[in-house]
């Protein structure tokens, strides 16, 4: 080792500079944490934001596949009803007008537009609207 006097003063320097390098050093990863720390509290945000987005999905999911399957018996029962024989459902008309009777004079136009009401729905259901009487003694 050389025990000059310059070199020592060389040493010192080099020690200092090392110094304020590890001082940087640390600096710089205290900084870092505290980044870390910050991002890593966001990630946790989003996360329980992507969890509710995730459960509010999934409930729309399922109203849509319950609504499918309503729509799938509706269907279902609709194709039941067009296959009913037109005279069935001209009785079956005729009866819900005529249980809309109104115990005073005053008129009930639910009542006065539901063979109206019915006979738009479909072309089996208007025929058989058309062809039973009772349908159209309220009016």
């Amino acid at each position: 080792m050389d025990t000059r006097p310059g070199s020592a003063h060389r040493l010192r320097l080099r020690l200092l500079d090392e110094v304020v390098t590890i001082d940087a050093a640390k600096h710089e990863l205290a900084e870092a944490e505290i980044a870390r720390e910050r991002v890593a509290a966001e990630l946790k945000r989003v996360q329980a934001e992507y969890r509710i987005a995730d459960a509010y999905a999934k409930d729309i999911r399922e109203r849509i596949d319950s609504g499918s399957d309503s729509i799938r018996r509706l269907r279902k029962s609709l194709r039941t009803m067009a296959t009913f024989p037109a005279e069935l459902l001209g009785m079956i008309f005729g009866n819900t007008v005529s249980m809309r009777d109104l115990d005073d004079n005053s008129i009930d136009w639910d009542a006065a537009l539901l063979p109206y009401r019915v006979a738009d729905v479909c072309s089996h259901w208007r025929t058989a609207a058309l062809s039973d009487p009772s349908c159209w003694t309220y009016l």
